[in-house]
């Protein structure tokens, strides 16, 4: 990470990874109030603090950008829907980011519990090609920091083809990606 630090309200951030041209990082889960003052450290300098807006849920799915499928897993043999599409009752694994408040409290950098399970505050609301998708779980993904996982179960009624999914938490809705359904 090349000694950088990103400090947010004078706490130092974990980070994921780090280049010239951008640093990934976890914001600590107890970040609160509606703005936070972000600071970036390296051997070159430091920068001069920056207001940034804070929000509590602000859901969004990790995607692949060149084919826009969503980072989905079919839940019975952990196979991309990329590879193998899923089908109408299938489980699916759904990766995301910004659904917010959990419980057990968590330790931003730290990996999830496996036991018990890291659970959103808040259920989100998931549709696939427009109807509703039954949520059976929604929390920290065990053994990962700062990665939330969504368990779904593919409506009866989703046709085959690429189809779009959505996740919503309290009004706020996700990007839409993709997954592949099949017959």
């Amino acid at each position: 990470l090349g000694s950088t630090q990103v400090a947010i309200n004078g706490r130092l951030a974990p980070l994921l990874s780090v280049s010239p041209a951008q640093i990934n990082l976890q914001v600590p889960f107890d970040i609160t109030g509606t703005e936070a003052e972000i600071a970036v450290s390296t051997p070159a300098g430091s920068s001069s603090p920056v207001k940034v807006p804070v929000i509590d849920i602000q859901p969004g799915i990790f995607f692949d950008p060149a084919s826009g499928l969503g980072a989905i897993l079919l839940n019975s043999n952990s196979a991309s829907t990329a590879v193998q599409p899923a089908r109408a009752g299938d489980f699916l694994q759904i990766y995301a980011t910004g659904l917010g408040p959990v419980l057990p409290t968590a330790v931003a950098g730290f990996p999830a519990a496996f036991t018990p399970p890291v659970r959103t505050t808040t259920l989100p609301e998931v549709t696939i090609a427009g109807f509703p998708a039954p949520v059976l779980f929604a929390g920290l993904a065990p053994g990962f920091a700062g990665l939330y996982q969504v368990n779904v179960q593919v409506p009866e009624s989703v046709p085959p083809g690429r189809q779009n999914v959505v996740l919503s938490m309290n009004g706020l809705q996700s990007n839409t990606v993709q997954v592949n359904i099949g017959p």
